[in-house]
């Protein structure tokens, strides 16, 4: 079909890097037009402008500019092309529930103090760079989402991204760090920027007001720092993250950066807090866990499990209280 072939093009200009666009765009135009053709039979303007236009998205949406390829005098009219820039700011254009802009009020103090020190950050268009750090059931999953639909129902344009796919599903209009930020998964040998500052991902950098990571400890402190590089790149500028306002959240006690056959050392010298942009964040606090508000027993349990502190038996094992403990001997304990 039309749709896939031209995607299909899209993907070789990005990755196959071909030495004459121009001959292959002229060689399959025909069919890359079909289905506008079709449409609109006797406008052969529109058909092109249509054509380069869904070529122009696909191109851009993979993180380049269609202006840097080489297709001559070929180009898109400067109203279309403007628009096609626009497609990448999506977050203009995620939804935001009543139930997220009206939970300010039931944040907790811990939470409302996180709150009220980034909000005022991103209003007063001061700059700013916070660490989040909070175990597991602090709420802030529900932080992000009450500090992201009260941002972005003002207008400003908030990112937000997870070093997992899984906790990127969890916030309104969030990716992977590695598909927003275009961050290789090996940098080994290749630091460069991965985002040209013609396009358009490099405008809604620009345009941003605030960028969360939720997960940061799981990304190697290389990334965060190639991250860190390319904003300095994006937006023209030395100064730390580029001058804006970014949140990295998480909990050390949780998953750690992952490096196969790695030593200790190795991995304690890629984790987040190696990196000497550690100590220039701001460290705000979340310690009320809000899943476990009516057995703080367990609560603590947990805590002191993540934190080296309970007694290990044999140096191995943990002993579970029996209040936590369901029998798997009885069938009826597990249907219960």
């Amino acid at each position: 079909m039309p749709g896939a072939l031209r995607r299909l093009f899209s993907t070789l200009l990005i990755y196959c890097h071909p030495k004459n666009p121009k001959l292959l765009w002229d060689k399959f135009y025909t069919v890359f037009s079909e289905d506008y053709a079709y449409a609109f039979p006797s406008q052969s303007r529109k058909v092109l402008q249509l054509t380069l236009r869904n070529i122009c998205y696909l191109v851009e949406s993979m993180g380049k500019s269609f202006s840097t390829f080489d297709f001559g005098d070929l180009k898109l009219d400067e109203i279309d092309l403007q628009r096609s820039n626009m497609k990448e700011i999506e977050e203009l254009n995620v939804p935001i529930s009543s139930e997220e802009l009206n939970s300010v009020h039931l944040l907790n103090t811990e939470q409302r103090y996180a709150y009220d020190t980034i909000y005022r950050r991103v209003i007063k268009n001061e700059r700013g760079s916070f660490f989040l750090d909070g175990p597991g059931g602090t709420g802030k999953t529900f932080l992000y989402k009450t500090l992201l639909a009260n941002l972005r129902v003002k207008g400003n344009i908030a990112i937000a991204v997870a070093s997992s796919g899984i906790a990127a599903a969890n916030l309104p209009g969030g990716r992977t760090c590695n598909s927003r930020f275009k961050i290789l998964l090996d940098l080994e040998g290749n630091e460069s920027s991965q985002i040209s500052k013609k396009s358009s991902l490099a405008e809604l950098i620009r345009a941003c007001r605030l960028i969360i990571w939720d997960e940061a400890p799981m990304a190697k402190r290389q990334a965060i720092e190639h991250f860190e590089n390319t904003m300095r790149d994006v937006c023209s500028n030395n100064l730390l993250f580029g001058g804006k306002i970014v949140v990295f959240g998480g909990d050390f006690r949780q998953v750690l950066p992952i490096i196969p056959k790695s030593t200790l050392r190795e991995a304690i010298n890629s984790s987040f807090v190696m990196s000497p942009m550690w100590t220039k964040l701001e460290k705000l606090h979340l310690t009320v866990n809000m899943r476990a508000m009516r057995d703080p027993a367990f609560g603590n349990f947990v805590l002191d499990i993540g934190d080296g502190s309970h007694p290990y038996e044999n140096g191995e094992d943990i002993k579970l209280p029996r209040s936590i403990v369901i029998s798997g001997t009885e069938e009826h304990a597990l249907i219960e």
